[in-house]
């Protein structure tokens, strides 16, 4: 939010720093959503929330480390995580908060 402001734009004219900064909050939710249903109601059968928020964690730093390294563009990232969170990672938090709630 504090990105799109004005002032931000006015004084940080920056927009690749803005772009990686947009993509670690994108890809930062998943871990930070993780690790609270971790804390929230456990780990699970075989530990597997704090797998997945360890798995997004490592996508996150080795994506955005390729990225600033130039071995790709941030924006070929997007689809690959969607493709992971959408169909790997939301069913199965919401499969196992069901289950133990």
């Amino acid at each position: 939010m504090l990105l799109s402001t004005k002032v931000i734009q006015l004084y940080f004219d920056y927009p690749l720093l803005k772009q990686f900064l947009l993509a670690f909050s994108y890809f930062f939710f998943p871990v930070a959503m993780a690790a609270f249903l971790e804390q929230f109601i456990g780990s699970g059968y075989f530990k597997i929330i704090r797998r997945i928020w360890q798995v997004h964690l490592g996508f996150l730093v080795f994506s955005l480390t390729g990225a600033i390294v130039g071995f790709y563009n941030v924006s070929s990232l997007y689809t690959y995580f969607d493709y992971i969170y959408f169909f790997i990672t939301l069913p199965i938090l919401t499969i196992v908060t069901l289950y133990l709630v």
